[in-house]
């Protein structure tokens, strides 16, 4: 659901395909990229631009863009299987790929008609968990294919993990991270009593003042956060 165009985006399953629609001033309107057999919608912008994936007859899939009326299609130039799953105000992509070995892929962001690989520097797997309406990404990252090692921001082309701020996560512990508009995160570590904020470049801990633990859930395009803390007994309480 996009709140600045008051859409709602989603799919429908019929026989063995799958199409999409648009739910809008009252009206469904399905929307399946031309010829293909099954199509999923992933995003929507507050633009309209919409991006999700498709297979063709052959049933091979590729991603795509529906912006102005228009499908455009978006192949990753080095891999198979394309899908666009998130895509920021500004028109920035984040999708997915395998390789041609269909054992591995990535991700990838794609902007002004490029494909730049998502990868945190050093990185054996880079793996994105959400991307926010301004193009901040997060997610998290390993360097031995064994799980999650630690976590990181991607904003304005630079990468910044949870290690270089000096948050407290220890290795293998994931932390979810939930970016917003003026730039930033707010999020927790698993197996942690509080959360943190890191707007502007500063890093601050969230914690309930006397809570046995506080978890920040959204945030608002201003900075203001929500979320839950635990009380003495136990009982959980919004903030």
């Amino acid at each position: 659901y996009n709140g600045v165009n008051n859409t709602v985006i989603g799919n429908y399953g019929e026989l063995d395909t799958l199409h999409g629609f648009i739910y809008k001033d009252g009206t469904y309107t399905t929307l399946d990229f031309p010829g293909a057999i099954y199509t999923q919608l992933d995003w929507i912008n507050n633009s309209g631009s919409i991006v999700g994936r498709y297979l063709d007859s052959s049933g091979t899939q590729h991603g795509f863009i529906y912006k102005d009326s228009t499908y455009t299609t978006l192949d990753y130039p080095v891999g198979l299987n394309t899908e666009a799953i998130w895509i920021a105000n500004n028109g920035m992509i984040v999708g997915d790929y395998e390789d041609y070995s269909l054992h591995s892929g990535g991700y990838f962001i794609y902007e002004g008609g490029t494909y730049t690989p998502l990868n945190v520097p050093g990185a054996y797997e880079t793996y994105p968990q959400w991307m926010g309406s301004s193009g901040v990404v997060t997610g998290g990252y390993d360097d031995d294919g064994l799980g999650p090692l630690g976590n990181f921001i991607y904003e304005s082309g630079k990468y910044t993990t949870l290690k270089d701020l000096g948050i407290a996560c220890t290795p293998r512990e994931y932390a979810t991270l939930i970016p917003f508009d003026s730039g930033g995160v707010v999020g927790w570590c698993d197996g942690r009593d509080y959360g943190f904020i890191y707007p502007g470049g500063t890093y601050s801990v969230l914690d309930f003042p006397g809570s046995f633990g506080t978890t920040p859930l959204a945030v608002s395009n201003s900075g203001a956060v929500v979320g839950i803390y635990v009380d003495s007994s136990h009982a959980s309480h919004v903030f």
